[in-house]
């Protein structure tokens, strides 16, 4: 097979990565991942996926892990939220996040790999509250998480002969097989244990996992987007209510016709944050997760339709294939 066919996946038992693979050997491209654990990859991925064992920021990469490769899509990063702001978080994303791209592109470069597309995140540019924010936008992150993703976004970017860098920035990510804050929300609607929330109005922009993956391999084949950085949503605008209904209809319960009142949730929110300062530990609501849960978070993928993207899903169509997948998990 030609060498432009062969791609380097980091990430690539992931969420993301794994949809990332199976597109890729679906088109007919030969794939090889950079992994942390043979096993867990062998088990994730299958047998027709060529195997680098390494950790990103663990020493020097194998020095052929870029020979022979027409692109390298890079997914792989910390992004444990969990301890953010301590020391040991910090200097993770720092070596994963910052020094693990280093390494890689300089690796890429040696090689002559023609293309190097990084996905990167919204936390990079900072949170939206306001006007929703596009690729041109002033970077203002505000957490470690964002800054790394920011630092290594510029080295992605910087000019060479080769690779010629891309970034893509993602929101949320949903779709089938979906972890984190989502995958909990969903359960917990699912068993009736999520409270039913007030219509803010707050705009969060989300995407599908497919038309993510979709978006990427965009970037990955086409010359106008070199040097450049894009968003990818979905194009739609949800509030926190919407995302609770759409939950509601997807696991087949009704939606309550009552919501608890904005003022209830701050009230129990500063409650929380006067309980957080004595007990030193975080509680299960206070301010800071509340603006998280109510708040705004939209970006534009103006530039990136303008270069042929056309998302396929919406969060309320994908959601029986999310419960399905769940379910299915789960059994």
């Amino acid at each position: 097979m030609a060498i432009a066919s062969r791609v380097l996946v980091t990430g690539a038992t992931g969420f993301v990565g794994k949809e990332l693979v199976t597109q890729l050997l679906a088109s007919g491209r030969e794939v090889r991942a950079l992994v942390r654990d043979r096993a867990r990859a062998l088990a994730a991925l299958g047998p027709n996926v060529e195997l680098v064992v390494h950790a990103l920021g663990d020493g020097a990469l194998p020095s052929d892990v870029c020979a022979e490769l027409g692109a390298v899509i890079h997914l792989a990063g910390h992004a444990h939220a969990e301890d953010e702001g301590s020391g040991r978080s910090d200097q993770l994303h720092r070596s994963v996040t910052v020094e693990g791209t280093r390494a890689l592109l300089e690796s890429a470069s040696q090689a002559r790999v023609p293309r190097f597309v990084f996905l990167s995140s919204v936390k990079a540019i900072g949170e939206s509250t306001g006007v929703a924010p596009n690729d041109g936008s002033a970077a203002f992150p505000t957490t470690a998480y964002g800054r790394a993703k920011h630092e290594a976004e510029r080295l992605v970017l910087t000019p060479r002969d080769a690779p010629l860098g891309v970034v893509l920035r993602s929101p949320l990510v949903y779709g089938p097989g979906v972890k984190g804050n989502l995958r909990q929300m969903m359960i917990g609607v699912s068993r009736g244990r999520f409270p039913p929330l007030p219509e803010t109005h707050n705009r969060r922009s989300l995407i599908d996992v497919r038309d993510l993956v979709s978006a990427l391999l965009l970037l990955e084949r086409e010359p106008l987007a070199d040097g450049r950085t894009f968003i990818a949503t979905d194009g739609e605008p949800y509030s926190t209510r919407r995302i609770y209904e759409a939950m509601c209809s997807g696991t087949r319960r009704g939606s309550p016709s009552w919501s608890i009142p904005l003022g209830v949730l701050q009230g129990g929110a500063r409650v929380g944050d006067v309980l957080k300062r004595l007990a030193r530990r975080p509680m299960p609501l206070d301010s800071e997760r509340l603006g998280k849960l109510l708040g705004s978070a939209h970006y534009s993928n103006a530039a990136l339709v303008e270069l042929g993207f056309q998302p396929k899903h919406r969060l309320e169509s994908s959601l029986p294939e999310m419960v399905a997948a769940w379910r299915t998990e789960a059994s």
